[in-house]
């Protein structure tokens, strides 16, 4: 069976992640997967879908609502023959809807949202838009229980094609160190350097550790600045100038992205998330395999994937002295209550993100 995956780009993000173990997952069940994106990005993922044969097509999106590139898929699907569609994230989903419904095509489609959607907060035209692509999709997938919940109260004709699939994570790449850890007093973050990530309040939770003048813990921030979206590069540079004025260079530096994530995890004592609007966080999934704690905020499927002072510590993301907290509790553990946090994040990891799971669950979606 042919089967086209869509998503914006394959750059170092969670959906692409995921995207592309999905493509891997279903090529190894025979299906002949293509992995369609439009805009050109870092190409973060693409070597990893070239070394395994599976086909990575880019079409350039040209204009700023798609229609270029809306008339372009369309005429793709339909050369190409493709009968079953998957696509991640808001755009993608309504792309694939469009060329459904506006032009026609005899397609079945698989969306999913990989965000938590703020309804609340949203102009109607928005919602109403992406009411209208869930209608015309065949099966919703959520990747988290919060957000089925979250669209299941807002809409009410979609119950029945509408589930939850957690993330997967290949354990063979992902996995526990031959020894458990020793404190380090490493504390890594992984993501973009934007207002999602909630940077400044991390930022502002180590202030409050140096003026308590603790022993120096050092921070290691992964990601990358996202320079041609304004708002994220506002944000970001924020950061920095928060840095320079209250003289954090010693206790936080920066380093980009990289494919050997694995062995990162192994250099840190723990990994902490502080966003506040999450699906769910890949980084969380990941870095749980490794058997590496987490510090975790306490908003939406969060306390699903860390226990308070089990798998790691919870915090409320609106109170850096929360995250403070959070992080002395976490240096105030005995090595033995510490490696009962690493195995307790395995123990979560292997019951929640197999990659059997993940891929058999939209295996039977597309042979419904």
């Amino acid at each position: 069976m042919k089967v086209l995956l869509l998503i914006d780009n394959l750059d170092s993000g969670g959906a692409q992640n995921q995207m592309v173990l999905l493509a891997q997952g279903l090529s190894a069940m025979d299906y002949k997967v293509t992995v369609l994106s439009y805009f050109k990005g870092n190409d973060f993922f693409g070597p990893i879908l070239r070394q395994k044969n599976i086909e990575h097509k880019l079409i350039e999106k040209k204009d700023k609502l798609g229609f270029g590139f809306i008339l372009k898929l369309k005429n793709f699907i339909k050369k190409e023959g493709f009968k079953k569609c998957i696509s991640f994230m808001n755009t993608p989903n309504s792309y694939l809807a469009v060329c459904r419904s506006v032009f026609g095509l005899d397609i079945e489609i698989i969306i999913s949202h990989r965000m938590h959607t703020d309804l609340k907060n949203m102009n109607n035209l928005r919602k109403q838009l992406l009411k209208w692509v869930n209608t015309k999709a065949d099966h919703i997938v959520c990747n988290s229980n919060h957000e089925r919940k979250n669209w299941l109260l807002n809409q009410h004709n979609i119950e029945q094609k509408t589930q939850t699939i957690y993330n997967g994570v290949d354990f063979n790449r992902f996995k526990a160190p031959e020894n458990f850890r020793s404190i380090q007093r490493r504390l890594l973050i992984v993501g973009s350097l934007s207002q999602f990530k909630n940077g400044l309040l991390i930022l502002e939770a180590i202030k409050q550790l140096k003026e308590k003048a603790t022993e120096t813990i050092e921070f290691v921030w992964m990601g990358r600045v996202d320079k041609h979206l304004s708002d994220r590069n506002e944000y970001a540079n924020q950061m920095f100038t928060y840095i320079k004025k209250n003289q954090l260079e010693d206790w936080i530096s920066f380093v980009n992205p990289t494919n050997l994530i694995q062995d990162v995890y192994k250099e840190f004592d723990a990994l902490i998330l502080a966003s506040k609007s999450e699906g769910l966080p890949n980084v969380v999934c990941e870095a749980l395999s490794t058997g590496l704690p987490v510090l975790l905020s306490d908003v939406l499927d969060h306390s699903i994937l860390v226990r308070h002072n089990s798998e790691g510590f919870l915090f409320n993301p609106d109170d850096a002295s929360s995250l403070k907290e959070a992080i002395l509790n976490f240096y105030e553990l005995s090595s033995s209550s510490y490696n009962q946090f690493q195995e307790n994040a395995l123990t979560k990891a292997r019951s929640l993100f197999a990659m059997s799971s993940y891929i058999e669950s939209y295996h039977n979606l597309l042979k419904s």
